[in-house]
């Protein structure tokens, strides 16, 4: 695997690319985190497994928690 140095559009990109409603990414964006209660609410609306619903909220956070670095400054890498 190649890495590079982050800019602003990965971010954007790695957000848009995450199957999940708006309102479960806003909440997630300004919690920074994800509560048991966003990833039963998101399952009980779409279905699916809880497993599968929960592994797309962390990675959103993750996007959201290394884009928060980047905006601190910090050195963010992604795959290319």
């Amino acid at each position: 695997m190649f890495y590079r140095e982050a800019i602003e559009i990965d971010f954007e990109v790695a957000k848009r690319e995450i199957d999940l409603p708006w309102h479960l990414k806003e909440s997630i964006e300004n919690n920074k985190s994800i509560s048991p209660q966003m990833v039963r609410l998101h399952r009980d609306l779409v279905g699916g497994s809880l497993y599968d619903t929960q592994v797309q909220c962390r990675k959103y956070l993750k996007v959201v928690l290394a884009h928060e670095d980047f905006k601190q400054g910090k050195t963010v890498y992604t795959e290319y």
